[in-house]
This record gives structure tokens, C-alpha cells and sequence, in this order.
């Protein structure tokens, strides 16, 4: 679900920045870099909050580990 969401801003922030820049091509370019470099760093948090530490609760955490 998290990769659809993904790839559905990325497509939509490639339509909206074209639309907005018309038929330039450097339009088309800045388009298309902000598209791919949204789905890049979408699978790099991914990644990196697969391979996190779980975290404490609120009360293990102001209390310490023996609550």
C-alpha cells in the first residue's frame, strides 16, 4: 500500500509540474527528476524504517524499563 501511495504522488507530481510548465522541455525534464527522486527516496524511508529499532512505550520511556 505504502509503494501504490508512492507511485501515485510521483505520477502526480510528474503531471502537475508538466501541466504547469507547458510544452518546454526543461519543464518536461524537471518533471520527470522530481517524479523519480520522489520514488527514490519513498524507498529509501521505506528501507530505513523497515530496519529500525522498535521504540519504547510513553511510559517505558519516561520511566525507564522497569515500569
Amino acid at each position: 500500500m505504502y509503494f501504490i501511495a508512492t507511485f501515485i504522488a510521483a505520477f502526480g507530481l510528474i503531471g502537475s509540474i508538466g501541466t504547469v510548465s507547458g510544452e518546454s522541455d526543461s519543464g518536461a525534464v524537471l518533471a520527470t527528476f522530481s517524479g523519480l527522486g520522489l520514488l527514490v527516496a519513498g524507498v529509501i524511508i521505506f528501507v530505513s524504517m523497515r530496519h529500525r529499532i522498535p521504540q519504547l512505550r510513553i511510559a517505558h520511556f519516561l520511566w525507564g524499563y522497569w515500569v
